[in-house]
């Protein structure tokens, strides 16, 4: 039987199930939790029945991977060294990534807000400044603001 695959245009719920891998009353129960799950490999918008797509940036099969290396890229992209991410196009840029892609990870990891000065966080209360990258342990090191920072 041959996969399905993401197109421009048109997919049934069906068809985005079979193309996620899993029964049709398996979506069904659970639209909300495998649409964003689609989220990470297109842009669209949801009708009744499926959805209909108008952008593809990811690879056009399922793969559970791609996510979690769009969002390493990402993290890599805001580390210490890299003064220019400071808006979602230029971490885009450095991640190889589109902005929507870099912008989705970034808020996955520190809310809808990137400062200047490696100042992350929320909107009004920036909370995390990326301090050193451990190469051994593959993972970043960051660290609360203080209160004079804020």
């Amino acid at each position: 039987m041959e996969s399905v695959k993401l197109h421009i245009g048109k997919m049934t719920s069906r068809e985005i199930a079979a193309w996620l891998g899993i029964s049709y009353k398996w979506y069904s129960n659970s639209k909300i939790k495998q649409l964003r799950k689609v989220e990470d490999f297109c842009r669209f918008n949801e009708y009744r029945g499926g959805i209909e797509i108008y952008e593809i940036f990811g690879p056009n099969v399922y793969d559970k991977a791609y996510t979690r290396t769009v969002d390493l890229k990402v993290l890599a992209a805001i580390g210490p060294g890299n003064e220019t991410y400071n808006t979602y196009a230029n971490i885009a840029n450095i991640a190889g990534v589109t902005p929507y892609q870099a912008a989705k990870s970034a808020k996955k990891f520190f809310g809808p807000y990137f400062g200047e000065d490696g100042l992350m966080g929320w909107r009004d209360k920036p909370r995390y400044r990326v301090e050193e990258y451990d190469i051994e342990n593959r993972c970043y090191y960051f660290r609360d603001l203080t209160k004079e920072e804020r």
